[in-house]
């Protein structure tokens, strides 16, 4: 009986085990630059259609800042500052976060163009070299994620919060006032430079969909941060990498499944991948398809439980020499008096 219990035992752990490890594997990930209208062949591994698939514009990766000599670095290579320009980004600070500080969000061209949380208000600034402004609104929940974005034409500069304006102001020859900042401390995401006035209905779409294309702009940099890991992070539309200074990496722009027909078209004989014009990665630097190596999710538990058998076949043969083994052990520790008293009373005799 104590056999048979223990057999069952083993059996049911290796199979819930194995299950569940199948179960929760990781997907694979492959990545293309479609243009629109033209099939572009996915980086993957493997040949046939996967059983589970899914396609998006972002890992749902950030990095993750915490103030002093916390941050990211890149050179955009193209000076933004001169003329009109849009900088965008999604933001959160941590919940122990100092909020009567001033912590840059992004900046450019040495702060010239800045957005910042500035001690309970969101700030967008502008300097072009003769004349600055500065726009400012209240930050009513800086911990949650936020998308800010700043804008000037040229003749002045605006602030939109989660895509609403809230602010704007004339760029003029009188020094506008900004505090002195700190490095961001909690996570940032997807932001964004343009040497572009950037349309007000796309700033509002990117406050609800933050991985859409800043299309028909002339686009200086885009900071995905969706490596996951490392050091550095591709800085699109610009020659050079990020470098990530004392960052972590976090969770972000939650990963958004898009829209066969709508977004894209797939072709997995072939293992192409069209961006469709008007879609959500249409312009978009790169785009992620999310797939279950060959068998879905549920099939490979399934036959992980069929190796697990086997698995537990062995556990029961070594179980069948182990256990008796100890069960001897035991009697013998357990009844030493006895035989030491049996084989006195043979010598006696």
């Amino acid at each position: 009986m104590m056999l048979l219990i223990t057999f069952i035992i083993i059996v049911l752990t290796a199979l819930i085990a194995g299950a569940l490890v199948s179960a929760f594997a990781p997907e694979d990930v492959a990545t293309a630059n479609p243009s629109t209208g033209d099939a572009v062949e996915l980086s993957h591994d493997g040949d046939e259609e996967p059983d589970q698939w899914g396609v998006s514009p972002t890992t749902g990766n950030a990095v993750l800042l915490s103030g002093e000599d916390s941050y990211v670095s890149a050179e955009l290579q193209e000076n933004v500052s001169t003329g009109p320009w849009t900088m965008c980004s999604w933001a959160r600070l941590d919940d122990d976060a100092n909020l009567d500080a001033t912590m840059d969000v992004a900046a450019a061209d040495n702060g010239s163009i800045l957005i910042q949380y500035d001690a309970g208000e969101w700030l967008a600034y502008g300097d072009n070299g003769t004349h600055d402004a500065v726009a400012t609104a209240p930050a009513s929940s800086p911990t949650t994620p936020t998308t800010v974005c700043g804008r000037s034409n040229g003749t002045a500069v605006e602030l939109f919060v989660d895509g609403d304006q809230k602010a704007a102001s004339n760029l003029s020859t009188n020094t506008s006032s900004r505090n002195v900042s700190v490095s961001w401390d909690g996570a940032i995401d997807e932001t964004r430079v343009s040497n572009s006035s950037v349309a007000t209905g796309t700033i509002s779409t990117y406050a609800d969909k933050p991985t859409i294309p800043f299309n028909n702009t002339d686009r200086v940099g885009r900071f995905m941060l969706d490596e996951g890991s490392g050091s550095t992070s591709t800085v699109y539309f610009s020659p050079t990498d990020a470098t990530l200074v004392n960052a972590k990496w976090t969770s972000g722009v939650p990963r958004r499944t898009l829209e066969s027909g709508s977004d894209y078209r797939i072709d997995w004989s072939t293992w192409e991948i069209t961006a469709l014009a008007g879609g959500d990665i249409d312009g978009a630097p790169i785009v992620y398809v999310y797939y279950a190596n060959g068998v879905g999710v549920f099939t490979n538990a399934v036959t992980s439980i069929n190796s697990q058998i086997g698995n537990a076949l062995i556990l029961f043969g070594t179980a069948l020499l182990v256990i008796p083994g100890v069960a001897l052990i035991r009697y013998l520790v357990d009844n030493t008096d006895n035989i030491v008293r049996n084989d006195d009373w043979g010598r006696r005799r």
